[in-house]
């Protein structure tokens, strides 16, 4: 097996309760050619002071690290544009600060690129932990069904719908980052769904392990899981990433450019609204397969984790 230089970034935010955690599941990796980046956004609490004692006890263990702190507070996508710039990797894994990577991430990780040299975005099964209750009614921990049942097509028009994709999972090859120009800094609380969307229409193809690699924590107080109520930032930046990628259907052919622009008219939430955009696509074959797509879906999301 060669061991590439793999750059782990994590992303802080007021993570002071569970930072320590983090690191040290990235300290415990089998794995040893490590780079460990730290990055902080504006965090509120102990975090900074936390990590920074942390790294400077342990930067014997990696290959190089840093701790970044900014201000103002940018946002999730802001915060991990500025750890990817910083990480020296030909590959890059995030982490959230209040996730664990499990003691193989990297070595199988490592494993399997060295048996697909062709693959550049990488996701795998994540195990919960935290609030096990709302991990049973999250339908994501296994995507693999997603990726053995839907065809290409199929996967980017449900992508257009939802962001089914674990973040926490994927590992990303850094010249990805750099040909798309990173994660949009303008859907602030949303960095992954537009940047999967926007890979797949660039015409990027995703890989997966069929491993647990990542601990993915269920948090009551979760920006993003629906668990506690969700803040207007983060439905801003939601209703921004859902236009976004539904302006992504527009490049799959005349059909889904149709489709898109007729679906558009459902925002304005007249009666009668829904059996007009019906009427205007009853010929359209991207109608159907947009529906029919999502029933798929929906049947495969209650088969089971």
């Amino acid at each position: 097996m060669t061991e590439p230089l793999v750059s782990v970034f994590v992303c802080t935010y007021n993570s002071s309760k569970t930072i320590l955690e983090t690191l040290e599941s990235i300290k415990m990796q089998t794995y040893q050619n490590i780079e460990l980046i730290v990055s902080d956004d504006d965090s509120k609490d102990e975090t900074v002071s936390i990590c920074k004692n942390w790294v400077f006890e342990n930067k014997n263990r990696f290959n190089r690290t840093q701790v970044i702190t900014h201000y103002p507070n940018t946002g999730t996508s802001g915060n991990a544009n500025r750890a990817v710039s910083a990480c020296k990797g030909e590959w890059v894994k995030g982490v959230a600060g209040d996730d664990n990577l499990l003691p193989n991430c990297i070595v199988d990780f490592v494993n399997y690129i060295n048996s697909n040299p062709n693959a550049k975005i990488v996701f795998s099964r994540v195990v919960g932990f935290g609030n096990l209750e709302a991990a049973k009614h999250w339908p994501f921990l296994n995507v693999k069904r997603f990726f053995d049942n839907l065809t290409p097509l199929q996967f980017r028009i449900v992508l257009t719908a939802q962001n089914f994709l674990p973040a926490a999972s994927v590992y990303l090859k850094k010249e990805v980052w750099e040909k798309l120009g990173g994660y949009d800094e303008s859907i602030p609380l949303l960095e992954d769904w537009p940047f999967w969307v926007k890979t797949l229409a660039n015409g990027y193809k995703f890989d997966f392990l069929d491993k647990e690699t990542v601990a993915y924590r269920f948090s009551d107080t979760s920006i993003s899981q629906g668990i506690a109520p969700l803040s207007e930032k983060y439905h801003e930046s939601n209703r921004k990433a859902c236009t976004y990628a539904q302006k992504s259907l527009k490049d799959i052919g005349i059909l889904y450019y149709i489709f898109y622009y007729t679906m558009g008219l459902l925002i304005f939430r007249i009666p009668g609204i829904k059996f007009f955009v019906f009427f205007i696509n009853r010929l359209n074959p991207a109608f159907y397969r947009y529906q029919n797509t999502l029933i798929l879906f929906k049947s495969l999301c209650k088969s089971g984790v």
